[in-house]
């Protein structure tokens, strides 16, 4: 008779076993792997030219985002790649004077890693465009085969299926080891304005 509890108590742990396995599977899920989607990404940049400002922009951004749903905000890793021949001043010989100077076949592509996202305000999980929330953001740049930190504030919010990144920066050529462009009629300023926008597809 003694045994009975026994009994009962190992039928209770065989009912209990399976959702307490299920239930520490998902706690210690690994994050959930984005892609980008580059028809709503963008990156745009002015260059401060001493005779007029020209546009450029990047028109191949690949990478993906680590999405962890149990995570404030859900994403905290991303990796973002530029390919230096999707780089364009929609202008032929500008464009091929910019390739040679920012060594595109000695390095093909820069790239930007986020290593953080924290919340000033708002809330991640219910922005909207209308209303986003504030983020900080932090990472490292690389460009010329030269890594640099590069930080700054963000909005974020999601429309659909897509968590969207949007926000502006500079960035000093100088530090990544490209010269400044003097020409007998024009030099171009040294600081970037870049202004990005990233949007990465939820599962």
């Amino acid at each position: 008779m003694s045994a009975l509890p026994n009994l009962s108590k190992l039928r209770a742990l065989s009912l209990l076993l399976p959702t307490a396995l299920a239930w520490a599977g998902w706690a210690s899920a690994e994050p959930v792997s984005l892609p980008v989607d580059s028809s709503k990404s963008y990156v745009k940049f002015v260059g401060d030219s001493f005779l007029h400002d020209f546009h450029g922009a990047e028109t191949q951004i690949t990478g993906s985002a680590d999405w962890d749903a149990a995570a404030t905000p859900s994403i905290q890793r991303a990796t973002l790649v530029f390919p230096i021949a999707g780089l364009t001043t929609f202008h032929k010989k500008r464009d091929e004077e910019m390739f040679h100077w920012i060594h595109a076949k000695l390095h093909p592509q820069a790239s930007f890693r986020c290593e953080g996202i924290r919340v000033l305000s708002g809330n991640c999980s219910t922005a909207t465009a209308q209303t986003p929330a504030h983020v900080s953001v932090s990472g490292a740049f690389d460009l010329n085969g030269v890594r640099h930190p590069l930080n700054g504030n963000a909005l974020w919010w999601q429309e659909g299926n897509r968590i969207l990144v949007s926000g502006k920066t500079n960035v000093d050529t100088l530090q990544f080891g490209l010269p400044q462009i003097k020409k007998a009629f024009m030099t171009v300023g040294t600081t970037v304005p870049i202004e990005y926008q990233f949007a990465f597809v939820l599962p």
